[in-house]
This record gives structure tokens, sequence and C-alpha cells, in this order.
């Protein structure tokens, strides 16, 4: 059942699947975590917070922040 289709069920009958939906979601952050990313030079995301800090990801993530630090 998708997310859209559980809004008809009451609160009590959507649990179940809204916490499937996070399981799933706290899953792929795991993964991604971990995975190399062509992004950030083939390094993990976790490779690179450590080693250049949480900013490289922060940059790389949102890609509107660097171009409002270098906008003026």
């Amino acid at each position: 059942m998708s997310p859209l289709a559980i809004e008809h069920l009451s609160a009590k009958e959507q649990l179940p699947y809204r916490q499937s939906i996070l399981f799933m979601l706290e899953e792929w952050g795991a993964i991604w975590m971990n995975k190399p990313n062509r992004m950030l030079q083939n390094r993990t995301p976790l490779n690179t917070m450590v080693k250049d800090g949480l900013l490289a990801v922060h940059v790389h993530l949102d890609c509107a922040f660097d171009w409002r630090e270098n906008s003026s």
C-alpha cells in the first residue's frame, strides 16, 4: 500500500504502514551513508564527514547552499 493510500485509514490502522515507511527510510539512510558517491570523489558520505567535515556533505546535499554563500 502506498503512503498516499493510507490517508483514509484511522490513525490506529495507519500505524503499521507508517512504521514500515520509517524503517525503510532509516535503512536507506544507512545504505547511502556507506555507499561510494561520485559527487564526493567516490568516497562514502560517512568517510567524507570524518575526513573533510560535515559541511562537505552538506554542500553536496543542499545545492543552493554554495550558491547562497557565494552570491554576493
